[in-house]
């Protein structure tokens, strides 16, 4: 949770920068920790300054 906070901190510095989150699961019947990170990004307003939807879930 730390790295995420930090990047919705450097974009908050960067708007210009777009963010990537990354996070795969141990298990096939679980999702991806990406996209829980991705969720958080966007209730953290990110969708608000993302409205092309530019958040990158890689997992």
């Amino acid at each position: 949770m730390h790295r995420l906070m930090e990047g919705l901190r450097l974009l908050e510095a960067l708007p210009d920068a777009t963010l990537v989150v990354s996070g795969g699961s141990r298990r096939a019947d679980e999702a991806p920790v990406a996209q829980g990170y991705a969720a958080a990004a966007q209730v953290a307003r990110i969708r608000e300054r993302d409205p092309q939807g530019e958040i990158v879930r890689v997992g």
